[in-house]
C-alpha cells in the first residue's frame, strides 16, 4: 500500500514540467515512504516517470471510467398533469429533473416574477466579490423547452378540484402540485426596522436576502 501511494505522488508530481526540477521533493518523499532504493532507485538515480506515460495513464483511466458508468434510466412515459408554483432554485431544479425524466408529462411553472435570483450569488455580493446582476438572470433562461410558464402570482390553492387560479382568475388544473414558493420575509416585525436602511452607512445594517441590489449596497 506505501508503495502504491508513492508511485501515485510520483505520478502526479511529474505530470507538468520538467521532473528534473522536482527531485528535491521526490527524494522527500522516498525517505518519507522508507523507500530508497530498489524499484524507485537505480544506480543512486531517481526513478521519474515521463509525462508522456502520465498522461497515456490518465487518458486510459477517465476511458476505463466512461466505459463502467451505468447508462441512462429510460424516460417514464405519462399524461400528467404536474404544475409548480415558484420559478425560485427549487421550482425550476424540480421542473428540469422531471423534464428530463418523463416523456408526455404536462408541466407547468407559475410565478410572477420575471427576473430569477439565484441567492446563494448574494452573499458573493454582500462582501463586495461580485456587482448585484452577478446572481440575477430570467426565469425563462432556465426554464425546460418542454414547460409551459405562466408569469402571474397564485391567489388560490383548491385542493380538492385539484386547481390553482392566479391573480387574474386564470384557473390551472393538475394532477400532482409542487409548492417551491419560498419564504416571506417580514421585515414589518422587526421593530424599528425599515427596508431603506440597509447599506445606509449612517445605519450600520447589511443584509445579503433582501435582494442583490441591496446585497451590494451592503458591502
Amino acid at each position: 500500500m506505501r508503495r502504491q501511494i508513492l508511485h501515485q505522488c510520483i505520478w502526479a508530481i511529474c505530470a507538468f514540467g520538467k521532473p528534473a526540477a522536482y527531485e528535491p521533493v521526490l527524494k522527500w518523499l522516498y525517505q518519507l515512504f522508507g523507500t530508497t532504493q530498489g524499484k524507485y532507485m537505480s544506480k543512486n538515480k531517481l526513478y521519474i516517470p515521463s509525462r508522456r506515460g502520465f498522461l497515456g495513464l490518465m487518458a486510459g483511466g477517465a476511458a476505463l471510467a466512461t466505459a463502467t458508468q451505468p447508462g441512462q434510466a429510460a424516460k417514464v412515459k405519462t399524461k400528467a398533469k404536474i404544475v409548480i408554483l415558484g420559478a425560485g432554485s427549487g421550482g425550476l431544479g424540480m421542473a428540469n429533473r422531471l423534464a428530463n425524466r418523463l416523456d408526455g408529462a404536462n408541466i407547468t411553472v407559475i410565478d410572477g416574477k420575471k427576473e430569477h435570483w439565484y441567492q446563494p450569488g448574494q452573499t458573493l455580493i454582500g462582501i463586495g466579490l461580485r456587482k448585484a446582476g452577478y446572481s440575477v438572470s430570467k426565469n425563462t433562461d432556465w426554464m425546460p423547452d418542454s414547460a409551459d410558464f405562466i408569469q402571474e402570482y397564485v391567489a388560490e390553492i383548491d385542493p380538492d378540484g385539484k386547481s390553482v387560479t392566479t391573480a387574474s382568475g386564470k384557473k390551472v388544473k393538475y394532477d400532482y402540485l409542487i409548492v417551491a414558493m419560498g419564504v416571506i420575509l417580514d421585515w414589518e416585525k422587526i421593530e424599528g426596522f425599515d427596508v431603506d436602511m440597509i447599506g445606509k452607512k449612517d445605519s450600520g445594517i447589511a443584509c445579503c436576502f433582501a435582494g442583490p441590489h441591496l446585497a451590494e449596497k451592503s458591502a
